[in-house]
């Protein structure tokens, strides 16, 4: 297991995959209910990651990709905001807060371990 500090040992292809989930999180709209269990789930991938869980890490960001949310990209009709009632909200900055450090750490240890991981192979407009 790594202490607090050290960076995530998870190769540059399993963090290409997190980091193309947790990008996409960034255009999401949900209702509140969806952004607590995002928020979870992007807790329990960031210490997955730290601690170079790479089963969970796969298992969590399939979850992250695949989970049974309904949607609506940011910039969709106001008809779309609304599910059972319920108005969905951009990103909540805590959650935000939590994609975009594990973004950067992501980042920044593939930048230490050959190159970084949303380089030109991640598709276009990606870093």
């Amino acid at each position: 297991m790594n202490a607090p500090d050290t960076p995530p040992l998870v190769d540059r292809e399993r963090a290409r995959a997190v980091l193309r989930a947790l990008r996409a999180v960034l255009g999401w709209e949900l209702p509140d209910e969806g952004w607590q269990e995002v928020g979870q789930l992007v807790a329990d991938l960031a210490e997955a990651v730290r601690t170079s869980d790479t089963d969970l890490v796969d298992e969590l960001t399939a979850d992250l990709e695949t989970g049974g949310w309904r949607v609506t990209r940011l910039g969709a009709a106001d008809d779309d905001r609304v599910t059972s009632g319920k108005r969905k909200a951009p990103t909540p900055a805590p959650v935000r807060e939590r994609v975009v450090t594990l973004i950067h750490v992501l980042d920044t240890t593939s930048d230490r371990n050959g190159g970084p991981a949303g380089g030109p192979t991640a598709g276009p407009g990606r870093r």
